[in-house]
């Protein structure tokens, strides 16, 4: 292969891999967000309906979770591809606690953080239980 033909394709490649990124979305959760939100900065989601907006959120998103604290069980059903996964982190330079201490009253909080979805990336935050044993 010539170097022209070599150098037509890796230009080809970046083009291809610039217009995926560009195509990716970003997401916002906030502890005082809204299951009526968009998931917008201004108009944040809460995070049980961040962690299933799989007809919103695609492969390649972000979903950033601001600084605060998490109570009770979440079910993340977020999928992504391989190589294109859908992030979900916390905040830069914040603080993200999810604390899965079950809800009183809420018989449907089994207190767990579960990750259903495939090919999904979670970092930058901390999960704890501060639920007396």
């Amino acid at each position: 292969m010539s170097s022209r033909s070599t150098a037509h394709w890796l230009s080809c490649i970046v083009v291809i891999a610039v217009a995926v990124e560009a195509g990716a979305a970003e997401f916002h959760v906030s502890p005082t967000g809204s299951p009526k939100g968009n998931g917008s900065a201004r108009e944040p989601w809460d995070l049980p309906t961040a962690l299933v907006a799989t007809d919103i959120v695609r492969p390649g998103d972000t979903v950033w979770i601001h600084s605060g604290m998490y109570r009770g069980g979440f079910v993340s059903r977020l999928s992504g591809r391989p190589g294109t996964p859908v992030v979900v982190r916390g905040e830069r330079g914040g603080r993200v606690t999810i604390d899965t201490q079950p809800r009183d009253g809420d018989e449907r909080d089994n207190g767990l953080f579960l990750m259903l979805g495939a090919d999904a990336v979670y970092r930058d935050f901390e999960v704890t239980c501060s639920h007396p044993l």
